[in-house]
C-alpha cells in the first residue's frame, strides 16, 4: 500500500519506512484476491473508526492494536490513530488487516464476546464473518504457496537424482544408478517415457555383469582346482583367460599368476637346488644339533680328559629321503674319534619340504668340544672346606655346593666337566666318604682331656680350656698332697705341743684340698669323655642318615665298575 495525500511526509531514505510500505502493499494485493469471493459484508468506515477508537477504550486490547498497527502504518502514539482514520476515512484496507490480526488472537470462539458492547450486533456480525472468509481465503493461499514450495523441492530432488544416477552410469556404478533413476522416476512419473528406457539399458548391464562375474567366478574356481592339482601352466592360462570377463580384477589375477611363475620357478631350482638345512628348516636344525649335543656329552663323560676339538658333521638329504653324511675332527684319540664317528653314522635329517614338495638340503653341525675329569678328596669340618687337591680351586665353587648341607667327614669327589661350544655342562659324584667325629674319639679325650672335644666339634671347640682345668686341678691337688705329706712329717718331729697342733692342722687342710682339686679334675675330665663319646654318636648318627638319602650304586658302563654314587645337577 501507499499513503495517500495528507499523510505524514515521506521519508525515502527510511529503512523502515520502505518496509512498512511493501508490507502495506501485499496485504493490499491479498485483500484485493480475497475481496473476489466475499460477500457484501463488508468492513465499513463507520466500522474502522469504530475499531481505532475501541482500541483507545479498551485497555486490554489498546496494545496489541498500536503493536500491529505499527506494522501496517507507521504512528508515533495511539493519538496519531484518530488522525490516520480521520484523514484516511476510505482505508477500509488497514481496518480489516487490523481487526483479521485481532480476530486471530483471541480465536473464532471468543472474537464476539472480545467485541463487547461497543459494536452493534449487526458491526460484530460483520466483522465476525468478514474475519471466516478472510480466514479461509488466507489458508487458501498459504496451502498454494506451500505446494509451489513442495513442487519447487520435488524438481529440486528430481534434478538431484537425475544427476547422481548419469554420474553413476558414467562411472558404470549400475546398481546405484538404477536405484537414483528409480527415485526420480517416484518424484517425476510423467518423465517415465524418458528414464524407463534407461532403467531397462541399466537393467540389461546388470544382467550382462551377472552373466560375466558367474563365468569370472567358474574360471577362477577352475584355475584354483588346477592349481591344486598341480598343473600349473593350466592354471595359468584359465587365470588369464578369467581376465577377459573383468579386466578391473587385475590386480587379483597378476597375484595369481605372479604366484604361479613363483612355483614354477621354485621346481626349476628344485631340479638342483640344495637348501640350507639351518636356515630353510631351522626347527629340524635345532632337533638334531641338540641331540647330537647330548650323544657327544655321554661319550665325553666316559673319557678321563680331552683337551678341545672340533668336531664337524655335514648331513645332506635328497628329495628322496636318502641322507649321506660326512666326519671331520681334530680328535687324536682314535678310540674316541671311531665313538664320534658312530654319533655322525647314525644322524637321519628328517625330509625337508617346501610348497609341498621333498626339497634337498644340507646340514653342517660344528662342535668345540673338551672334557675335564678330576677326582679331589677334601675334608670337611664344622665351619670350613679345605683340599690339597691342586685342582681343589678349579672346582672350588662345585664343591661348595655339593657338600653344602653334608655333615663332616672325609669325602672323594669325581668332577666330569664337558665343554661343548663354550657351555659347561659339570656332573659330580662321591666316589668315597668317611665320616669323622665319631665316638672313637672319646678315647683322644681318655688320653687328654679336651683332645677329643675338638674331633667331634669340627674344631668348634678346641678342648684346650678342658685341659688346662682338668691338668690344673689335678697338679694343685698334688702339690697339697706334697704340702700335706711336709707339714705331716713336721708333725712328728716337733718337741712342743703348739708346734704339733699347728703342723698337724696344716697338714690335715692340705690333705683335704688334695681330695677335693684332684675330685673336681677327675670329675671334669670324666664329663668331657662322656661328651665326646655322646656328641661322637650323634654324629654318627647324622653321617648314616645323610648316607642313606644321598647316596646310592651306580653302574658305570665305561669302566665297566659298581661304586657309590652322590649326584647333584646344577
Amino acid at each position: 500500500m501507499s499513503m495517500e495525500s495528507g499523510d505524514h511526509p515521506k521519508n525515502e531514505t527510511n529503512p523502515k519506512r520502505k518496509t512498512s510500505m511493501v508490507n502495506i502493499l501485499v496485504m493490499f494485493l491479498i485483500l484485493i484476491i480475497c475481496s473476489i469471493s466475499l460477500d457484501a459484508q463488508q468492513i465499513t468506515p463507520t466500522i474502522a473508526r469504530k475499531l481505532v477508537r475501541f482500541s483507545n477504550i479498551n485497555v486490554q486490547t489498546n496494545a496489541f492494536f498500536i503493536q500491529e498497527l505499527r506494522k501496517i502504518v507507521e504512528i508515533n502514539s495511539i493519538s496519531d490513530i484518530d488522525r490516520t482514520f480521520d484523514n484516511l476515512p476510505n482505508r477500509i484496507d488497514i481496518a480489516e488487516e487490523l481487526i483479521y490480526r485481532f480476530y486471530r488472537v483471541v480465536g473464532s470462539g471468543s472474537f464476539y464476546s472480545a467485541l463487547g458492547n461497543y459494536f452493534t450486533p449487526a458491526e460484530k456480525t460483520t466483522m465476525e464473518n468478514f474475519c471466516e472468509k478472510y480466514h479461509l481465503r488466507v489458508r487458501e493461499i498459504e496451502q498454494q504457496e506451500a505446494e509451489k514450495q513442495r513442487l519447487k523441492q520435488n524438481e529440486l530432488d528430481y534434478q538431484t537424482a537425475i544427476e547422481s544416477a548419469n554420474r553413476n552410469f558414467e562411472q558404470k556404478r549400475y546398481a546405484q544408478a538404477v536405484q537414483d533413476y528409480r527415485r526420480a522416476l517416484e518424484l517425476k512419473p510423467v518423465n517415465a517415457n524418458s528414464i524407463n528406457p534407461k532403467i531397462r539399458e541399466i537393467e540389461r548391464l546388470l544382467q550382462q555383469e551377472r552373466e560375466l562375474e558367474a563365468q569370472y567366478q567358474n574360471a577362477i574356481e577352475r584355475a584354483q582346482k588346477e592349481f591344486e592339482q598341480r598343473r600349473y601352466m593350466d592354471a595359468k592360462t584359465t587365470y588369464r583367460f578369467a581376465l577377459e570377463y573383468k579386466p578391473e580384477n587385475a590386480t587379483f589375477v597378476n597375484s595369481k599368476v605372479a604366484e604361479i611363475d613363483k612355483m614354477l620357478q621354485f621346481l626349476d631350482e628344485r631340479k638342483s637346488k640344495i637348501y640350507d638345512y639351518a636356515d630353510d628348516f631351522a626347527s629340524d636344525y635345532q632337533t638334531m644339533n641338540d641331540a647330537i649335543k647330548t650323544n657327544i656329552k655321554d661319550i665325553l663323560l666316559g673319557e678321563k680328559t680331552t683337551n678341545s676339538a672340533k668336531i664337524t658333521i655335514t648331513s645332506v638329504i635328497d628329495t628322496t629321503g636318502v641322507t649321506s653324511t660326512s666326519f671331520v675332527s681334530t680328535v687324536r684319540d682314535s678310540k674316541l674319534e671311531g665313538k664320534l664317528k658312530q654319533i655322525a653314522n647314525q644322524v637321519k635329517l628328517k625330509q625337508p619340504s617346501m610348497n609341498g614338495y621333498t626339497v634337498s638340503a644340507k646340514a653342517v653341525f660344528e662342535y668345540s668340544a673338551s672334557a675335564d675329569e678330576a677326582i679331589i678328596k677334601v675334608k670337611k669340618d664344622a665351619s670350613t672346606i679345605y683340599s690339597n687337591d691342586y685342582k681343589y680351586n678349579a672346582y672350588r665353587s662345585e664343591i661348595g655346593n655339593t657338600l653344602s648341607s653334608a655333615p663332616m667327614g672325609k669325602f672323594t669327589l669325581q668332577y666330569n666337566k664337558i665343554t661343548i661350544n663354550g657351555n659347561d655342562e659339570i656332573q659330580d659324584k662321591l666316589l668315597k666318604y668317611n665320616g669323622t667325629g665319631g665316638p672313637s674319639n672319646a678315647f683322644k679325650s681318655l688320653i687328654v682331656p679336651g683332645m677329643g672335644k675338638r674331633s667331634v666339634s669340627g674344631g668348634k671347640k678346641s678342648g684346650i680350656g678342658t685341659a688346662i682345668i682338668t691338668y690344673g686341678l689335678i697338679g694343685a691337688g698334688i702339690g697339697c698332697k706334697f704340702i700335706a705329706n711336709d707339714e705331716y712329717t713336721k708333725y712328728h718331729a716337733a718337741s712342743e705341743q703348739s708346734a704339733m697342733d699347728d703342723h698337724y692342722k696344716k697338714a690335715n687342710t692340705f690333705n683335704q684340698a688334695f681330695y677335693v682339686c684332684v675330685g673336681a679334675g677327675a670329675i671334669i675330665w670324666i664329663y668331657d669323655i662322656i661328651w665326646v663319646c655322646r656328641k661322637g654318636v650323634q654324629n654318627k648318627k647324622e653321617q648314616t642318615a645323610w648316607k642313606r638319602t644321598n647316596m646310592s650304586f651306580y653302574y658305570n658302563s665305561a669302566w665297566d665298575a659298581k661304586g657309590l654314587a652322590y649326584t647333584i645337577n646344577f
